[in-house]
């Protein structure tokens, strides 16, 4: 029987973007298979509704909050993660031998972050985060040479730097400004909403299995997993923000 991680602590230091966007993962998921909770359809809806007032607030004023250089350097990055993407493609047409076995072989590792063009500009840099340390390691990194995309690699990188450092000034700048009020007083009723869901999610997935209702305790395992899943990458993304700080609750909490 699976259980829902412990993420109170993670949702208090989500950036907003984060915050909503974790929630947005979560609530798109279960709104499809909602037909499997049952009676605590209740408590999905109390979530439901507080999350789609922070889906206004949040998409109102991230649209006042853009700007163009931020836009501007996360498609200076997509470039040049298709620069990249294309040199290995070419190269898996020439007639040399060795470059076509070093195509094979980074095409593999692509394969794994073609998301980075349709992820969110979060999840976006810390898919090309993890591309260049992937490319970097010595399994890879013999084949990025074979086809000269050692510089398309260092160019990848330093764009999604550039867009990182103006990201976070213009999240710092517009937290404040703009968003901090609205955000700040939903984000706390979104995250005590959630959690009344989950553990009753938590609980009734423990019942469904003991009265052996297999159909409706693989369902809620199912839910229960993919939640899981939002939260391990979104304390990866904190983690690495934070510099390997950990959001996870200690047993004491």
């Amino acid at each position: 029987m699976n259980r829902i991680d412990k993420c109170a602590r993670l949702t208090r230091h989500l950036r907003n973007s984060e915050h909503f966007e974790f929630y947005e993962e979560i609530f798109e998921f279960v709104e499809k298979h909602k037909s499997a909770l049952g009676n605590m359809l209740g408590l999905w809806s109390a979530f439901a509704g507080v999350f789609k007032k922070e889906d206004r607030i949040y998409k109102h004023n991230r649209r006042v909050a853009e700007t163009r250089l931020v836009m501007e350097a996360d498609a200076k990055r997509l470039n040049a993660w298709m620069a990249l993407k294309r040199g290995m493609e070419m190269a898996s047409y020439k007639d040399d031998d060795a470059q076509r076995t070093a195509a094979k072989t980074l095409a593999f590792v692509l394969d794994n972050y073609r998301k980075i063009r349709t992820a969110p500009l979060v999840e976006a840099s810390a898919l090309i985060f993890n591309l260049a340390q992937d490319l970097r390691r010595p399994v890879y990194a013999a084949s990025v040479e074979t086809l000269g995309l050692t510089e398309a690699v260092n160019t990848l990188e330093a764009c999604n730097e550039a867009f990182k450092a103006l990201y976070e000034a213009r999240e710092m700048e517009t937290e404040r400004a703009i968003m901090q009020g609205n955000m700040q007083y939903i984000r706390p009723l979104v995250d005590k909403a959630f959690a009344a869901f989950t553990e009753a999610l938590n609980v009734f997935c423990v019942i469904s299995s003991l009265e052996g209702k297999t159909a409706e305790a693989a369902a809620l395992n199912a839910i229960i997993n993919r939640i899981n899943a939002a939260i391990l990458q979104y304390k990866t993304i904190y983690a690495r923000r934070s510099r390997g700080a950990s959001p996870e609750e200690s047993p004491a909490l």
